[in-house]
């Protein structure tokens, strides 16, 4: 007769698999839909999210009350619903083209927050470090929220990734522009206050960790403080574009593009390797060397 135990770990094990299947069929579509389109950049989004669907199952199944392998596993999901809804709208006169282009818009501020906001403040054991600190979640919450509903409602034509232009369907009139617009901005400094507040709680975590976990946050503080470099230079192209009345400086846009890029490939390359490396072994220290070297 099988324990209860024993079932619980089957549904564990059953549950991350499957998320991961969902990952694996989404991607394979997220490709097929690339490559039959122009935008042949955008096929390697799954490629790279592939690094926190490997790493969340394994995290899932290992530590499965740990809830850094589940928001993996959903972070996984939604960057490559992501780069399905980008490679589905590279190609002309596709079925229901206007409603995606208008979810595209606003989605992908989901699996930004989870890896920038999320995850710092959970990170290793999967729990904040106390109730207190349930705030912070709500501040990330808010901040994404305010974004997308500042690209949901923006004028002008959608951002989706591809040279297609799609005016938005539910843009707000000309008298709501500076109400969007300040949606916008507000949710760019919660974004930054709450990523500051995340950095603040892995350094507090590093001062009162010790053997195992303090090498773990070692691991993950390391990868996210370059991550958090890029994005922060991305800021910079952000804001010109929100608050300037005319086009920025072109130099704007090389520091915020490769500030943007840097960031991207950090958080969906950079961060699964941390964490696989920080969950997954049992001898850590190789960390030190690597951030003695990078010095």
């Amino acid at each position: 007769m099988t324990s209860p135990g024993e079932l619980s770990t089957r549904l564990v094990r059953a549950t991350a698999w499957s998320l991961f299947g969902l990952f694996f069929g989404v991607g394979l579509a997220a490709i097929w839909q690339v490559l039959s389109s122009s935008s042949k950049g955008e096929a390697a989004g799954p490629v790279m999210a592939l690094g926190f669907a490997v790493v969340g199952t394994l995290v899932a199944i290992r530590e499965p009350r740990n809830s850094v392998g589940w928001l993996m596993l959903v972070l996984a999901i939604a960057l490559n619903f992501t780069t399905f809804l980008q490679g589905y709208l590279a190609a002309p006169a596709r079925p229901g083209a206007l409603p995606l282009a208008w979810i595209n818009s606003w989605f992908w501020h989901a699996w930004l927050t989870l890896a920038f906001l999320i995850l710092p403040l959970v990170f290793p054991d999967g729990r904040l470090l106390s109730r207190r600190w349930r705030s912070a979640i709500w501040l990330a919450i808010t901040s994404m929220v305010l974004s997308m509903a500042s690209d949901a409602f923006r004028s002008g034509p959608l951002d989706v990734g591809s040279g297609a232009q799609i005016q938005n369907p539910v843009a707000v009139g000309p008298g709501g522009a500076p109400l969007i617009e300040a949606l916008g901005v507000a949710g760019d400094v919660l974004g930054l206050l709450a990523i500051a507040i995340g950095a603040l709680s892995l350094v507090l975590r590093l001062r009162r960790s010790h053997g195992r976990e303090h090498q773990q946050v070692k691991w993950f503080t390391y990868v996210g403080a370059l991550g958090l470099c890029g994005l922060a230079l991305s800021s910079i192209g952000a804001f010109a574009d929100r608050i300037s009345s005319g086009r920025p400086p072109a130099w704007v846009d090389v520091v915020g593009g490769i500030g943007w890029v840097s960031a991207v490939l950090l958080t969906v390359v950079g961060l699964p390797i941390a964490i696989g490396a920080a969950m997954l072994r049992h001898r850590l220290y190789d960390i030190d060397l690597v951030i003695k070297r990078t010095l």
